[in-house]
């Protein structure tokens, strides 16, 4: 599913360094994945690094096929939970991570996820900015309480 997200982190002058993600942006997946394997700054340096992301998995992992084929089970199992990125898997260029002036500058189509002095804060359309961890919590509640 192609639900857009932008994954940032905001720096010690204000400034925002941010990556496109193009897959399951919601969050289902993306806001979970941030929320339980990315919040390690050194870490989430070594995601944006990487650049645009057609999918985030929960290691950075290393280069592999972007198509996902693979010629076995034991290497689907391996690389599985790797990100894929259109740039290291896929070669593209132009895949860098973005700067922004400011988080005023750092506008979000669909889903935004920004690492603020340590913790991430969850962006969605015009609604305010609130914590990653809260917000998961409660679409997991509703989920819980409306499974379909």
């Amino acid at each position: 599913m192609g639900s857009r997200s932008m994954i940032g982190r905001q720096n010690e002058d204000g400034s925002i360094e941010a990556i496109y993600c193009h897959f399951d942006g919601g969050l289902w997946h993306v806001g979970a994945l941030l929320h339980e394997h990315w919040n390690d700054p050194e870490k989430v340096g070594r995601l944006l690094g990487l650049g645009d992301l057609s999918e985030l998995g929960s290691e950075i992992g290393e280069k592999h096929c972007f198509e996902g084929r693979h010629s076995t089970a034991a290497e689907f199992e391996r690389v599985r939970n790797w990100c894929l990125a259109y740039g290291r898997d896929r070669g593209e260029e132009g895949c860098a991570a973005q700067r922004y002036e400011n988080a005023e500058a750092f506008h979000v189509e669909g889903y935004g996820y920004l690492l603020v002095d340590g913790r991430w804060v969850f962006f969605h359309a015009d609604e305010p900015p609130v914590p990653l961890a809260e917000a998961v919590e409660q679409y997991r509640l509703k989920k819980a309480q409306h499974p379909y």
